[in-house]
This record gives structure tokens, C-alpha cells and sequence, in this order.
């Protein structure tokens, strides 16, 4: 009988299932930097009431955020190319990758938009005021006085959208990606052991997970110190 758990096993594993490393790494960082930029503009239409855009925004952030990002990646990867292909644009040999970043990066903005309009509104009013009163226009009050304040609010819970990131890379396999879930459920069924293949995978994303999550630590100390 084989024994329950075999951790030499998981040494096995790792250096496997982390050479599909760059495609998860790839997947996060394009998601990420598409749902923060996507996620500010969001931010900027709520945060200024503009006109039918606000009420669109209104709606697909709820919708984002209220369903599980599982669900909108099969419904992209399978539904958006049946759409497209009704008005003439074929999107068939698209590469299963970008239906990943572009699923993700639209949840992300979700998120990141209610993070950006709650630090937007949170900028002291009276700094605002102040930068009118000098002779600065709207656009030069958001650019020089609101956005960079903004920011330093929004560093925190950013921490935890970038965490929300990489962990949601995970589901990539579901529409043929091979990365490190991927590889590591062909392995488990390669191998037959489920367990320590998962383990491996685990100590992968937890390891990212740390590391990023210290980066942010030391992100936020410094702008905290530099207040």
C-alpha cells in the first residue's frame, strides 16, 4: 500500500510545475495592469457623474463583483466569439491566453474602481477647494491634487486586489492554459498522487502571495512615513 503522503514527492513537483512559472506570472501582470487602468477610469466616471457612462459602470460593477470571475471567464472565452462572429469579426483563433487576461482584467476593474472612487472621495475637500481658489482647472485639480492623494489612500486595499490577482490566475487551466494549475493537474494524473502535487502547487502561490504581500508592506511604510 502506498503511503498516504510522500514529501519527496512534492521536492519532485516543484521545480515541474514551477516552470510554467512565466505564463502565470504573464497572465498577472497583464490582467492586473488592464484592470487597474480600466478600474481609473471607472473610478473617474462614478467619481464625476458622468452623464449615461455613470449609470453603464454603475451596472457592470455590480455585475463584476457579484459573480464569481469563474463564471465571466466561460462566459467570454465561449460566448464573446458567438457575439462578435454575428456582426462580421471572427475571434476563433484568438489565443486562450488573452480571453484569461481580458476575463480577469474586467473583474479586476471592478474592484479596483470602487477602490480608486473611495480614496478619490476621501481626498480632503478643503485641498480641493484650495487648488480652485489659485486659478487651477478641473483637470489640473484631479492630475496634481486629487490623483496622487488618491493613491496613497488606495495602497492598501490595492495590496489585496493584487493578491485577488494572482490567485485568480489559477483558473486559467479551465480554457486550456498550461500553467502552474495546468501542469499541475496533468501531473497529479500523471503521477497518481493528487495530494503532494497540490501541496507543491500550494507552497507556489503562497510563496507569491508573501512575497508581494511584503512588497506592499514596505510600499505603504514609505508613503505613510513620507505623509
Amino acid at each position: 500500500m502506498k503511503n498516504w503522503f510522500d514529501y519527496h514527492l512534492v521536492w519532485q513537483a516543484l521545480p515541474i510545475v514551477s516552470e510554467y512559472l512565466p505564463v502565470t506570472l504573464t497572465i498577472f501582470i497583464y490582467s492586473t495592469v488592464m484592470g487597474a487602468l480600466l478600474g481609473l477610469m471607472l473610478a473617474v466616471i462614478r467619481t464625476y457623474r458622468i452623464f449615461i457612462l455613470n449609470t453603464a459602470t454603475v451596472i457592470f460593477v455590480s455585475y463584476a463583483r457579484g459573480t464569481p470571475v469563474l463564471v465571466q471567464l466561460i462566459l467570454i472565452y465561449y460566448l464573446l466569439p458567438t457575439i462578435l462572429a454575428r456582426i462580421g469579426i471572427d475571434i476563433n483563433k484568438t489565443p486562450e491566453l488573452y480571453f484569461v487576461i481580458v476575463a480577469i482584467g474586467l473583474y479586476l476593474s471592478a474592484n479596483f474602481c470602487e477602490i480608486f472612487r473611495s480614496a478619490l472621495n476621501n481626498v480632503e475637500r478643503s485641498q480641493i477647494e484650495a487648488a480652485y481658489s489659485i486659478g487651477m482647472k478641473e483637470h489640473q485639480v484631479f492630475s496634481r491634487v486629487m490623483m496622487p492623494q488618491a493613491m496613497m489612500l488606495a495602497i492598501p486595499d490595492m495590496g489585496n486586489i493584487f493578491l485577488l490577482s494572482l490567485k485568480s490566475t489559477s483558473l486559467a487551466f479551465t480554457v486550456g492554459i498550461m500553467d502552474i494549475m495546468g501542469r499541475g493537474i496533468t501531473l497529479s494524473a500523471q503521477t497518481m498522487r493528487s495530494f503532494e502535487v497540490f501541496v507543491a502547487i500550494s507552497i507556489i502561490y503562497f510563496l507569491l502571495c508573501l512575497f508581494m504581500e511584503n512588497i506592499f508592506k514596505v510600499i505603504e511604510k514609505k508613503f505613510t512615513l513620507n505623509k
